[in-house]
């Protein structure tokens, strides 16, 4: 009597054991975030040069384009940039601002960048990242290309050609 019992409540613990399980649910797709786009207006940058002046580039509207390039100093493909980048400094000096804007990193570590790599361009401190989410920053290095008027004029993963920095610069 008592196997029964035990089979019984066996057989109603397992009822519905061969029922397949439900597959969770995918997570609705969303798109990935946005920045500011080509020909919209750009966020504006308040931040400290590695040397502890500040920059803000509301300062460069009506005098000055400026190409702002985001990385790290521990990014290879940044690290790679650098002649490039500051070659469109010295090409475009006194019509394009060139910046870089380094997330997460030290005056000490920027200094350092600056000395082993001969970057002539500013140093920019972001040690809290407050510019990846008004910018939507993907890869390193990211450059934004924006005009005298404070419009984006390129943003992406390539360094701008001559004639798209020359175009801000107008």
């Amino acid at each position: 009597m008592r196997a029964r019992w035990v089979l019984a409540a066996l057989v109603a613990a397992c009822a519905g054991c061969d029922r397949p399980v439900p597959a969770p649910r995918p997570a609705p797709w969303r798109a990935p975030p946005q920045g500011p786009a080509a020909g919209q207006t750009a966020p504006s940058v308040d931040l400290y040069d590695s040397k502890g002046r500040r920059v803000r580039t509301r300062a460069w509207l009506g005098k000055e384009a400026a190409l702002l390039v985001f990385g790290t100093t521990m990014c290879p493909n940044c690290k790679s940039q650098v002649a490039a980048i500051d070659a469109v400094r010295q090409k475009h000096a006194g019509k394009v601002e060139v910046a870089a804007v380094l997330l997460s990193e030290t005056a000490e570590r920027a200094e350092a960048f600056a000395r082993d790599y001969h970057a002539g361009f500013p140093l920019l401190l972001d040690p809290q990242n407050s510019t990846m989410k008004p910018f939507a920053l993907g890869n390193y290095p990211h450059y934004v290309l924006i005009d005298r008027k404070g419009v984006i004029r390129y943003t992406g993963p390539e360094l701008p050609e001559d004639p798209a920095l020359e175009e801000a610069a107008r």
